[in-house]
């Protein structure tokens, strides 16, 4: 869409991809997007005037901001009853 692409320096192939494994919870943060967008453009010293986040879409910011996804760290991650309680947040979140 020639949107600018500035990412840190980064690839944006590179986001994300330093997980393995599926994520242990998922929030989609859809309704409130326009409050995430505006907490992220207003940290000025974090973002440069040509990164990606300032000029996204809505549609695109939908597509690849609108769900959140949480793991736990390594050390919980085979714990039972931290993936019951991750679990349960889970649900909560959906409603």
């Amino acid at each position: 869409r020639g949107l600018a692409a500035s990412l840190w320096g980064l690839e944006p192939e590179a986001f994300g991809s330093a997980h393995d494994g599926a994520p242990l919870t998922r929030i989609d943060v859809r309704p409130v997007l326009d409050r995430k967008l505006a907490a992220l453009r207003a940290h000025r010293t974090q973002l440069d005037g040509d990164h990606l986040l300032r000029a996204l879409p809505t549609d695109l910011a939908a597509r690849h901001l609108g769900e959140e996804a949480w793991r736990a760290s390594d050390s919980r991650a085979d714990d039972p009853l931290a993936r019951l309680i991750w679990a349960g947040d889970a649900a909560g979140a959906r409603g």
